[in-house]
């Protein structure tokens, strides 16, 4: 059996070893011409025989689509939660036990004032602050830098030219980077 010889009037390729054709609207004189020329290669591997195709995007252009009712807005008057309380009453006198109305309980009791309540806002988690091994060692090496200079500057200067309050304050920092090298 033969395949059907076709002469397609628009422009076929071959691309990533699949067969494509362009669509319809590639010229403006088309048929479906929407003022426009469509530039969409539509893909032909499993319709050997196919000699023009609509893309989808010029389909649904020319689709006309219903147009959809938009859901409509109740005001609610009543307060969240007011379906869980054991007595809600409304400002018509109409009386809920639980969220279901009590028709023979109605105007038996005042409105219900609800307190709005504030907000709570969560405190955000604060992420991890753990140093990476590569940021740890620069640190380690900063703080063995800061106190290789302490060192120097104690032993290079003579207890006659150090005042004491100085020699205080050099001795503290030299302590406190101890402690952060845990030595």
């Amino acid at each position: 059996m033969k395949k059907p010889i076709f002469d397609p009037e628009y422009p076929i390729g071959v691309f990533r070893e699949e067969k494509h054709i362009m669509c319809q609207n590639s010229r403006l004189e088309s048929k479906y011409s929407q003022g426009f020329e469509c530039k969409i290669w539509v893909n032909i591997e499993n319709r050997p025989d196919v000699a023009a195709v609509l893309c989808r995007r010029c389909t649904a252009m020319l689709a006309d689509w219903p147009k959809q009712a938009l859901p409509k807005v109740r005001g609610n008057s009543k307060p969240k939660g007011w379906g869980f309380m054991k007595i809600y009453v409304d400002e018509e006198g109409n009386v809920y036990k639980k969220g279901i109305l009590q028709p023979e309980l109605k105007g038996l009791f005042p409105p219900t004032t609800v307190q709005q309540s504030t907000k709570t806002t969560r405190k955000r988690k604060k992420l991890s602050s753990k140093k990476t091994k590569s940021a740890k060692k620069k640190e380690m090496n900063r703080l063995l830098c800061e106190l290789s200079d302490l060192k120097k500057e104690l032993r290079n200067n003579s207890e006659d030219e150090i005042d004491l309050v100085l020699k205080m304050k050099l001795e503290a920092k030299k302590a406190e980077i101890d402690k952060k090298l845990n030595l």
